[in-house]
């Protein structure tokens, strides 16, 4: 996300997506709101941020909803974070993305591209995530003993945490792709 700290308010794309879930990634687009862009992100009526497991067709109607609302400010964002995306709800998208309200951005925070369709993905910028962020998390994973791998899987079982699960599963993907 390091290309997007140089890009100001008035540069910015209409929506990006991050193929990152974790909170480290939320956090440093929080600081690109409010040190770069001089937007707070707390309290502010111009940040809607919504997290959800699957991003259904009323969340995709509620945005369109929402978008469709001038802003108070400079401009409106929005920061969705999901995991899943039905193709209802991503077709339902697909025209405020081709048709962006004025002032308004979309940052989409999946674990990876392929959560999204091909269609949707097309109007998007696509925002990297340093490959250390991503690989951490399969990084301690893959030095853990098996016991300790059986603990870290149980607890993301047992706490039904399907988007650490994801984040898991696709930071192994990506490291064992590079020691291959």
């Amino acid at each position: 996300m390091e290309e997007l700290e140089k890009v100001s308010m008035e540069e910015l794309h209409h929506a990006y997506v991050v193929p990152s879930i974790d909170r480290e990634t939320k956090q440093k687009l929080h600081s690109y709101f409010e040190d770069t862009l001089g937007v707070a992100v707390h309290g502010n009526p111009d940040v809607i941020e919504l997290r959800l497991e699957t991003l259904a067709l009323q969340d995709a109607r509620f945005l369109i909803e929402q978008a469709s609302h001038m802003p108070l400010g400079k401009a409106k964002f929005f920061i969705v974070s999901f995991s899943f995306a039905g193709a209802e709800a991503q077709n339902a998208l697909l025209k405020l993305l081709e048709e962006p309200t004025p002032r308004t951005h979309f940052f989409l925070l999946v674990p990876s591209l392929g959560t999204l369709l091909e269609t949707v993905r097309s109007r998007l910028s696509v925002l990297s995530v340093s490959n250390d962020d991503v690989d951490e998390i399969g990084k301690k994973f893959l030095e853990a003993n098996p016991k300790e791998r059986i603990t870290i899987a149980k607890s993301a079982i047992e706490d039904k945490d399907k988007s650490w699960a994801l984040a898991l599963v696709s930071s192994l993907e990506h490291v064992l792709h590079k020691r291959l």
